[in-house]
């Protein structure tokens, strides 16, 4: 079991693939560029959803305010935009569940990446160059990459702070969003719709995803 149970792991795997004989230098480069590339492209995707989610807050807002009557979507004028307002968090919920998605692939392939270097290039491993191939993503990845050249203790600190922003964009931002939405819709008066139920039952639903892959990601080694 506990052979099995390494051979499940990332360093595992790995192990086998580098172990294939049929295995040669080109198609690991191709293998590795790929992995770049998804890297990359999950790391891009992240930036887009969260301008996106920050989009539906603001409309959310504004629509809260009462300070647009009409609303025009796919030729189609919303005059009642409570449905649309009531909806909103349950968007904002599917691009929460998205953006950890992204995140937690991105994260894989990294891991992926540094153990094929620690395997198979143990002294580019060690030199931690090929970090600057990886796709970092935050506004703050310039201080990751001056980390490889320096210990002094304001990059330390300065990449410690850019890191806990970001990861808090991702991940408090959205859930202090759900909060406020949904305190603003229950405390409107009369009893809230039916739609804000559901509305809510389709965040809960998102958000439990987004934590179930959470706790699958914590349990890879």
């Amino acid at each position: 079991m506990a052979n099995n149970g390494s051979a499940r792991s990332i360093s595992g795997r790995v192990s086998e693939m580098l172990a294939d004989p049929k295995l040669d230098e080109e198609g690991l480069r191709l293998y590795l560029a790929r992995l770049l590339d998804q890297a990359s492209y999950h790391s891009r995707l992240i930036n887009k959803q969260l301008v996106l989610f920050f989009g539906i807050g603001a409309l959310f807002e504004v629509l809260s305010r009462g300070a647009v009557r009409e609303l025009e979507l796919l030729g189609a004028k919303f005059q009642d935009l409570s449905f649309i307002r009531s909806l909103l968090p349950v968007a904002a919920a599917y691009l929460f569940a998205s953006m950890v998605s992204s995140f937690l692939a991105t994260l894989l392939y990294r891991r992926v990446v540094n153990q094929i270097h620690f395997q198979r290039y143990p002294r580019m491993a060690a030199s931690r160059l090929h970090e600057l191939l990886l796709p970092v993503g935050n506004p703050f990845s310039i201080t990751m990459e001056l980390d490889l050249f320096t210990s002094r203790p304001s990059v330390q600190g300065l990449m410690a702070a850019g890191s806990v922003a970001y990861v808090g964009l991702i991940f408090a931002g959205p859930v202090a969003f759900f909060v406020y939405a949904y305190s603003r819709l229950f405390a409107e008066p009369g009893a809230p719709s039916v739609l804000v139920y559901l509305s809510l039952l389709g965040t809960v639903f998102f958000a439990l995803f987004a934590l179930w892959q959470i706790a699958v990601s914590l349990r890879l080694d």
